[in-house]
């Protein structure tokens, strides 16, 4: 029989697992960007998906670019959504042929942080908090290059992102 200090703890793990399952639903990748019409494609870019029933937050993506690293801040992400960012926005001319995304960064709905590699590995992790150039990041990132053109649906918009509805929006995988 459980006691009751068990059955929390076994109440603990589940949830952390349900969040897990729901954070397993967000991930950053490269490849052709969705467009305004149904089932056909644009050209490369970085695909940010949230098929979560609920936003995300504090949203981070962190490149890579000619040997350089840098972190952009693109603040919140709704729920149920893909986001196709072009690839220019993320790299100066000529836009690199080479994968450049490494990770994202992300703040769930309860506030638990997590990091979303670009090989899918998700892990819990810290999430900086933006403060401008005053932000902390992690070790190798400059904070005085963050970059902050795509931190708002309207500025995304603005440099050719595309947001669609996502199709398998879902509790869980």
């Amino acid at each position: 029989m459980l006691t009751f200090s068990d059955q929390s703890q076994v109440n603990d793990q589940q949830k952390t697992r349900l969040r897990q399952a729901v954070a397993a639903r967000v991930s950053v990748l490269e490849g052709l960007l969705p467009t305004a019409v149904e089932g056909r494609l644009g050209g490369p870019g970085l695909v940010v998906r949230n098929r979560a029933p609920s936003p995300i937050f504090n949203v981070w993506v962190v490149v890579t670019v000619r040997g350089v690293k840098q972190a952009f801040y693109l603040d919140s992400i709704p729920p149920c959504v893909i986001i196709g960012l072009p690839k220019g926005g993320f790299a100066p001319a000529p836009v690199p042929r080479e994968s450049i995304v490494d990770l994202m960064w992300f703040t769930d709905d309860l506030g638990r942080g997590w990091q979303r590699r670009a090989t899918g590995e998700l892990t819990e992790f810290v999430v900086p908090t933006y403060r401008g150039s005053s932000t902390v990041l992690p070790s190798g990132l400059d904070a005085s290059r963050i970059g902050t053109g795509m931190n708002s649906e309207a500025a995304r918009l603005s440099r050719g992102a595309v947001t669609r509805d996502a199709a398998d929006c879902s509790e869980a995988t």
